[in-house]
């Protein structure tokens, strides 16, 4: 007679999370096929935005804390922070990525087995680390349609509910796989994609408070445009400056619209009105 699988609840996976050494915090889940629990009209990140007050920068491993969360968002889904020598190749089928995929195997050679987790979507995440001191920004369709959730970035983990209907489940789990070192043609190309606002995100230090977030990345945004970023570059470095910095963060629909804004000129054919210095995360 065969036994059923264990799939562990939410939290009692965020417990593992932590004790395996990666830093978790809870997001909005999906309600049915078409709404967020966040219970805005809407939303485009269903089941995937933070439901802290100060997002990713809450991740935690503490046990307490986790076990106040399970008590104060019983029905919920999960986020682990991605940087300190991890970072996820985050692959999209709905968007082509496998060929992206395919072509860059087929030019560099075959991703190592690593810890995978299958998305709701049917894509996957695929876990990597990277030697000391080195840095993989964060940042959204820099790798040929391909993301990556570095420093200051995070995916959803299983078991998270997606707005398929389907789970987040593990291909390759981290209680049972190694956890790989990226080749190093993926850490370069990776880096040589995103080192035009990888500085932003990396290497400043400072929150960006209420009053200060719409003018800071507006400014930012204008400044990247002015060196001929496209916008998909553009609208991935505002949300990865947001969820890392911005105070609370502002809403991903606010970031739409200022990533839409600084778009309307053509790259390279905007002169920032003024440089706001991104101050540094303590």
């Amino acid at each position: 007679m065969s036994s059923t699988p264990f799939v562990p609840t939410v939290w009692e996976a965020a417990l593992a999370y932590a004790e395996f050494g990666i830093p978790i915090f809870p997001v909005y889940q999906p309600i049915g096929q078409s709404a967020c629990s966040c219970r805005k009209t809407n939303c485009s990140k269903i089941g995937k935005h933070p439901r802290t007050e100060n997002g990713l920068r809450n991740a935690t491993r503490d046990r307490n804390q986790i076990l106040y969360w399970n008590r104060r968002y019983p029905d919920t889904n999960l986020a682990g922070l991605m940087g300190n020598g991890i970072f996820a190749l985050d692959i999209d089928p709905a968007k082509g990525r496998w060929d992206s995929l395919e072509a860059l195997q087929k030019q560099y050679g075959e991703l190592p087995h690593t810890v995978t987790s299958k998305t709701g979507s049917g894509g996957e995440h695929r876990l990597f680390r990277v030697g000391e001191g080195i840095t993989v920004a964060n940042a959204v369709g820099v790798l040929d349609g391909l993301d990556i959730r570095g420093d200051n970035g995070y995916i959803v983990l299983p078991p998270s509910l997606h707005v398929s209907g389907q789970h987040y489940e593990w291909i390759n789990s981290p209680f049972e796989q190694v956890l790989s070192e990226a080749p190093d043609w993926l850490v370069e190309i990776v880096k040589k994609k995103t080192k035009s606002y990888e500085s932003h995100v990396a290497s400043q230090n400072n929150d960006i408070t209420k009053g200060m977030r719409n003018d800071t990345l507006l400014s930012l945004g204008r400044s990247l445009r002015a060196k001929g970023i496209n916008a998909k570059g553009i609208h991935g470095a505002l949300l990865a400056i947001n969820e890392a910095q911005c105070i609370p963060p502002l809403s991903s629909d606010d970031i739409n619209t200022l990533a839409k804004n600084v778009c309307k000129k053509p790259a390279g054919d905007i002169v920032p009105r003024h440089r706001i210095e991104l101050p540094p995360i303590k």
